[in-house]
């Protein structure tokens, strides 16, 4: 039968056969995100490459303007990838080749912060984000153009909705474009000196809202020292003469508009906390300390001062210019050889074949004019930027029986580093004599960079080494999370893993689930080269043994990781690293807010220039390390439940069963149900039909008042009397409230009744799938993808382990 797909330019296949998946699932997962499909020119149909054909596709694709090494670079493209020694990062798997769609090469960027004036709030800025999302790319945004919440406007609103209002547009248009099954990540950033950054650091409470969207506050030490000191700051916004000044400092030195100042005083302290608090409670937002980023970026001497970074991407591993981009792609450390043998050779080689593919990636973006913006395109050319990143540190660390994050870990990295930046500039460097520098460099500017200063401190180079650049920015660690899949580790990035293999459960086709077990490549390596049959069970025996390379999995689980020794860990990287790092600092669930500011103030005093803070089951979702918690006592019946206050807000409604009238209360805590009343209508007064809210007092056990919104009191025992069965299952939905069982397992429960009590089982199960509907999104994270509550916090990103959706 003849082969009606689309002709693509041959390549040997002796190469690209090689391709070994971990398990179905990550074939499964690889292949939806990162195989094309084209349609048989007879049939119509869509056929869908196979991964070994997108490895080939990628390998020419990128390469083909490479005129001096095209074929040696196309080659050494399959090899790496095959070997899982290199992986690019989504957009160029899903770019190369694909011209059918308008669809970027580019991971993320981030646009000019949003001006204060409707036109471009609704025309430029929203515009800009929305072309942005369709091709593909993430972005980033700073806010603090707009004027605060209660200023004066000139329109018939007369007083301003505030920045943080306009929020939800953006979000809006995040939820609406995109690609196929990826929502872009987006990161509004805003200044603590603006007097809406109180608002602005509490408006993601509810994680339902803004989903799109991670959250960061730019401080500088100047706030840092008024916490220490206790001290009270001004916030502050005006605009005098078209120039926006947040706080002391020019924001926009061109925002047309009426001048206008806006003012108040706050304790920085008490700031503080709030930002501690509600990164305590959902792990956001996180913090930008930009006065660091600022002096240690590689383009903020130029004097121009367009070119100076005012952003970050979705995931904050890049600080950019407006409109300028990251082009990502990772070197897999855990196949680097160990450390006895020759792995700076290995290392080397990885890294001058990862600067030049990642240019040959740039090259293939302005060649086939992929860019979504005009302005986007020249800062290509003007100020390149790249950004070669690792992962699977920490399986590296496993394999050579290194403890993450240890002081012997940190000696090491700080040798690895220093490779791997070298060499990354001194390829620049080389790329720049033959294809050109980056067309505003200028050796007089670039060398003031402290970053470039330190550099020629730590490694070999030397000042006049840079007689020309190819890029501006080199280095970033991305958080990696499909991409440590191709590549077959578990730590994400510089992230350490949460466990030697990971479950995932599937529903077969009888609806009962199954479950699968996924493994790291260093646990399945460590099978085969023992001859030991590949399951769970000889796993979890032979982590347990003191003598076996996965003991550090026991003693030093993500868990077990002491915070402030992974931010001396970072800082050794952030060294050799001239952009940034998306990494995440996980704290137990029984951690207090204290140890949030703690880490904090460690961050800053370590100079890192951005910290994330998450801490365990704060947003409910979180994957729990399987090999910790298999030794647990299954049956620990301690109560979870949550006190009652003395009175709770109340949804009142009147519902029909089978012909019979009930009314139900639904006690609410915190905006969710907590305790369920029910009764026959005809037991109770014909005027509570008329409202729909109240409050329920409790007087003591077992004794509760409903006040109407009349302040009319009715008492519930005397009107909502039920059958001994009756009065037993609304105690049980009531318990199984407190303790936070998820509804639809209640309703599940609820569905089964049978007899004469399931008329009474049904009204209540109406009422609570309203809340299921409406309110489910508060109860917990789940993927957007597949639906499974399993996402997880890693490298500043949220991640489905199931299905492998990233919000990055």
């Amino acid at each position: 039968m003849k082969n009606n797909k689309e002709p693509r330019s041959e390549i040997s296949s002796e190469k690209i056969i090689k391709y070994e998946f971990i398990s179905d699932i990550y074939k499964s997962i690889i292949e939806n995100k990162y195989c094309l499909e084209s349609k048989d020119q007879q049939t119509q149909l869509g056929i869908k490459e196979d991964f070994n054909e997108a490895i080939a596709r990628v390998a020419q694709e990128i390469n083909k303007y490479d005129t001096l090494k095209k074929e040696e670079m196309t080659k050494r493209t399959i090899q790496y990838i095959t070997d899982k020694d290199f992986s690019p990062a989504g957009g160029i798997w899903r770019a190369a080749g694909n011209s059918t769609q308008k669809i970027s090469y580019v991971n993320c960027t981030t646009q000019p912060p949003v001006k204060d004036s409707i036109e471009n709030i609704f025309g430029e800025s929203l515009m800009i984000w929305s072309r942005i999302a369709s091709y593909g790319q993430g972005n980033g945004i700073d806010i603090s153009g707009l004027r605060p919440r209660g200023s004066q406007t000139n329109n018939c609103g007369k007083t301003s909705s505030g920045a943080v209002s306009f929020l939800l547009n953006y979000d809006a248009a995040m939820q609406v474009i995109g690609a196929e099954n990826r929502r872009g990540a987006t990161k509004p950033d805003i200044w603590i000196y603006h007097p809406d950054s109180p608002e602005f650091i509490s408006c993601k409470a509810d994680i339902s809202k803004l989903t799109s969207q991670n959250i960061s506050v730019k401080v500088d030490s100047q706030f840092m020292h008024a916490v220490m000191e206790n001290k009270s700051i001004k916030l502050s916004w005006e605009r005098k003469n078209n120039i926006v000044y947040v706080g002391k400092n020019i924001f926009d030195e061109n925002s047309p508009g009426p001048d206008l100042r806006y003012e108040k005083n706050i304790n920085a302290k008490e700031l503080f906390h709030q930002i501690a608090l509600q990164a305590w409670k959902t792990g956001e937002p996180g913090i930008e300390f930009w006065d660091t980023s600022e002096y240690n970026s590689t383009s903020n001497y130029h004097p121009n001062k367009k070119y100076h970074i005012v952003s970050t991407n979705g995931c904050s591993e890049q600080k950019l210019d407006a409109f300028n981009t990251c082009v990502l792609a990772s070197i897999n450390f855990y196949n680097m050889p160990i450390i006895d043998k020759n792995w700076e050779e290995w290392l080397q080689e990885r890294v001058q074949f990862g600067v030049r593919f990642l240019d040959n990636v740039i090259l293939a973006e302005l060649e086939e004019n992929r860019s979504p913006h005009p302005i986007q395109k020249q800062k290509l050319k003007e100020m390149t930027r790249i950004g070669l990143g690792f992962t699977g540190i920490y399986d590296w660390f496993i394999k050579n029986k290194i403890i993450y994050a240890s002081d012997e870990s940190i000696k090491i990295t700080s040798k690895i580093m220093n490779i791997f930046a070298e060499t990354a500039y001194r390829t620049s460097i080389e790329l720049g004599k033959e294809r050109g520098s980056f067309t505003e460099f200028n050796k007089d500017w670039f060398l003031k960079s402290p970053f470039i200063q330190r550099l020629c401190k730590l490694t070999n180079l030397k000042f006049e080494d840079f007689t020309a650049m190819r890029h501006v920015c080199c280095l970033s660690v991305a958080p990696t999370g499909t991409l440590s899949m191709v590549v077959g580790v578990g730590g994400n990035g510089c992230e350490p893993s949460f466990a030697p293999y990971h479950e995932r459960r599937e529903r077969s086709l009888t609806g009962e689930y199954q479950t699968h077990f996924i493994y790291d490549s260093c646990v399945l390596n460590e099978l085969k080269r023992k001859n030991i049959p590949l399951t769970k069970e000889n796993i979890d025996k032979m982590i347990l043994d003191p003598e076996w390379v996965f003991a550090a999995w026991n003693k030093y689980s993500e868990k077990n990781i002491n915070s402030l020794q992974k931010i001396k860990f970072m800082s050794e990287i952030y060294k050799y690293i001239d952009s940034g790092i998306s990494v995440t600092y996980n704290l137990p669930e029984n951690a207090a807010v204290e140890e949030v500011k703690e880490i904090y103030f460690a961050a800053w005093k370590q100079e890192l220039k951005s910290v994330t803070v998450y801490r365990d089951k704060s947003r409910e979702g979180v994957l729990n390390n399987i090999a910790n918690e298999k030794n647990k006592n299954k049956f620990n019946l301690k109560s979870t439940s949550i006190k009652r206050p003395d009175i709770l807000e109340c949804d009142i409604y009147i519902m029909t069963a089978n012909g019979k009238k009930w009314i139900v209360l639904v006690g609410l805590l915190n905006e969710k149900p907590y305790e369920v009343f029910c009764g026959m209508q005809n037991k109770i007064p014909e005027y509570l039909t008329a409202f729909k809210k109240g409050k329920i007092l409790k007087k003591k056990n077992g004794l509760y008042d409903l006040i109407l919104e009349n302040e009319s009191m009715i008492h519930i025992k005397n009107f909502f009397h039920n059958d001994g069965a009756e009065s037993a299952i609304t105690r049980l939905v009531s318990l199984n409230l407190k303790n936070n069982v998820k509804i639809e397992d209640i309703l599940n429960q609820l569905e089964k009744a049978e007899g004469d009590i399931t008329t009474f089982a049904k009204s209540i199960s109406r009422v609570l799938k309203k809340y299921l509907n409406e309110k489910n999104k508060i109860m917990s994270d789940d993927c957007p993808q597949c639906h499974n509550v399993n996402l997880i916090r890693q490298a500043g990103c949220l991640l489905c382990n199931y299905c492998g959706w990233s919000q990055c």
